[in-house]
C-alpha cells in the first residue's frame, strides 16, 4: 500500500504524470487498493491456525450470524485488526463504553465538514481539474486540518482540560452500510428504513423541490448557484414530473419545440402511425415536445462536440432561437463557455424497430436519473424514492453525491425504501 501511496505523492520539481489523468488515476487507485485488499485477505483465509481463530470469544456470534447453516463452505474469521471486520468495530465500540465508563458522558460534541473549494485543496489541482478529479488531496487536507483542529482543542485548552476525547466519520459510515447491503430488511415489506444521521426527510415532492432550489424564482439567474443542485430520482417517470414542476417556478415564456418522427424501414411505415411515434419516450432520446424556459438548465444526451459538449454535460439555456438553442455549460472545465445546439437526428436502441427523432439532444435536468448522476459531485442533492430504487446500488449511489448530511434531502413514504444489494456477489 505504501508503494502505491508513494507513487501518488505530490513532489517539488517533479511532475507526476499520474495525477493528470483525472477519473482513470480513481480507477487505478481502486484497482490497487483491491489488490492489496486482496492480498490481505488471502493471507488471513490461509493463515486461520496461526490467528487461532477457533478461539476467538465472539466466534459463536460469527456462526450465528450466517443467515443458513446449510451453505457450502468454510467460515473465515477476520482478526480485529482488519479495517471494516465486525471485530474491529466490536473493538471501536468497546473502547468508547471504556471511555465512558471512567471519564462519564461527553460534554461536547463538534461536526467538523470537508470543504472541497478550500484553497489548500484548489491551489494543489492541475489546469482543468475539479477537487472530484482528486479524491486523495481532499482526503489528505481533511486529515490535516482535522488533525490540527484536535492539536487547537485538545493543546490550546480552547474549551478548557480536555480528559478524553474520540471522533468517527459517520456519514461515510453509515453510506458503506447502505452500499453493503448492511441496514436491516423489513421481512414483511422488503424494505429499509432509512438511516436518519445521512439525511434530512421532507413530507412531500414539493417540500423536497424547495429544500433543493429554495426560491428558485428569484436565484434561477444565479449559475453557479444552479450548478451545485439536483433532485435524482429511479425512473424516468419521476423525472419527467419533477423537472416540470420545477421549471414552472421559472418566470419567463415557455417555448415548444416539436420533433420530426419515422421509422428507418419504409415497409414499416404503416405499422407504425405518426401519433405513435410522437408518445414514444425512450430514456436516451428527448421528448417529442420539448418545452424550454430561458435559464432552465438542460443535459445533453449525446456526444455533439467532444470534449465539450458531450452525454451527460449540465447546460443552461440562454436563448432560445427557432432552430437553434443556445446554452452555456454549468460545469467542469469548460464552464461558462457558450454553444450552439441544433436540431440533430437520433435514434433509439430500446425499440424492437428502428426509429429515428429529429429534435435537439438535450431535455431538461433540474432533476436527472440515479445512474445519469454517476460521477457527478454536488453541493445539495435531493433524492424523490416515491419510486423505489429498482437496480444493484443505486441508493448508495444516490447518497453519496453529496459530503455531508445537512445537504442531502430525501422523500420517502415512511422513510422507507428498498435497497437492492447482492450479498452473495460482495461476500
Amino acid at each position: 500500500m505504501k508503494f502505491y501511496a508513494y507513487r501518488m505523492m505530490i513532489r517539488q520539481n517533479y511532475d507526476n504524470h499520474l495525477l493528470r489523468y483525472r477519473r482513470l488515476v480513481q480507477q487505478y487507485a481502486v484497482d490497487m487498493y483491491v489488490k492489496v485488499e486482496t492480498e490481505r485477505l488471502n493471507y488471513m483465509r490461509y493463515t486461520q491456525s496461526k490467528l487461532r481463530s477457533e478461539e476467538y470469544i465472539h466466534l459463536r456470534d460469527a456462526m450465528n450470524g450466517d443467515a443458513d447453516i446449510t451453505d457450502i463452505g468454510r467460515l473465515y474469521i477476520l482478526p480485529s485488526t482488519y479495517i471494516g471486520s465486525p471485530r474491529h468495530m466490536h473493538e471501536y465500540s468497546q473502547d468508547a463504553m471504556t471511555y465512558m465508563l471512567n471519564y462519564g458522558r461527553p460534554d461536547l460534541f463538534l461536526t467538523f465538514t470537508c470543504n472541497p473549494k478550500w484553497p489548500d485543496i484548489t491551489n494543489l489541482l492541475h489546469n482543468g481539474q475539479s477537487p472530484s478529479d482528486r479524491h486523495e488531496v481532499t482526503a489528505r487536507v481533511f486529515k490535516q486540518k482535522l488533525r490540527c483542529l484536535m492539536d487547537f482543542i485538545t493543546k490550546q485548552r480552547v474549551y478548557s482540560t480536555v480528559r478524553c476525547w474520540m471522533y468517527s466519520w459517520f456519514f461515510s459510515k453509515e453510506l458503506l452500510r447502505i452500499g453493503n447491503g448492511q441496514v436491516p430488511i423489513d421481512p414483511c415489506s422488503g424494505l429499509i428504513s432509512i438511516p436518519t444521521t445521512i439525511c434530512q426527510f421532507t413530507s412531500n415532492k414539493y417540500e423536497l423541490i424547495s429544500s433543493v432550489y429554495p426560491n428558485i424564482a428569484q436565484n434561477y439567474g444565479n449559475y453557479d448557484w444552479l450548478s451545485t443542485r439536483a433532485i435524482l430520482a429511479a425512473k424516468n417517470t419521476d423525472v419527467n414530473d419533477l423537472n416540470w414542476t420545477i421549471q414552472n417556478k421559472i418566470p419567463g415564456d415557455l417555448r415548444s419545440y416539436t420533433s420530426i418522427d419515422r421509422v428507418e424501414n419504409e415497409d414499416e411505415v404503416v405499422n407504425y402511425p405518426v401519433e405513435f411515434l410522437n408518445s414514444l419516450m425512450p430514456p436516451e432520446v428527448p421528448p417529442h415536445n420539448l418545452r424550454l424556459k430561458v435559464r432552465s438548465v438542460a443535459i445533453m444526451l449525446r456526444n455533439l462536440h467532444a470534449p465539450k459538449l458531450c452525454n451527460g454535460t449540465r447546460l443552461i439555456v440562454t436563448k432560445l432561437m427557432d432552430n437553434l438553442i443556445v446554452a452555456s455549460i454549468l460545469k467542469g472545465p469548460f464552464k461558462g463557455e457558450e454553444c450552439l445546439l441544433p436540431r440533430i437526428p437520433l435514434t433509439s436502441t430500446d425499440l424492437p424497430f428502428q426509429f429515428r427523432r429529429l429534435q435537439f439532444p438535450v431535455k431538461l435536468a433540474f432533476a436527472m436519473t440515479i445512474n445519469t448522476s454517476q460521477g457527478q459531485s454536488l453541493e445539495v442533492c435531493g433524492i424523490s424514492l416515491e419510486m423505489s430504487c429498482f437496480s444493484l446500488g443505486q441508493l448508495y449511489v444516490a447518497c453519496s453525491r453529496v459530503g455531508k448530511p445537512s445537504s442531502l434531502f430525501i422523500y420517502a413514504a415512511d422513510q422507507k425504501t428498498k435497497n437492492i444489494v447482492y450479498r452473495a456477489a460482495l461476500n
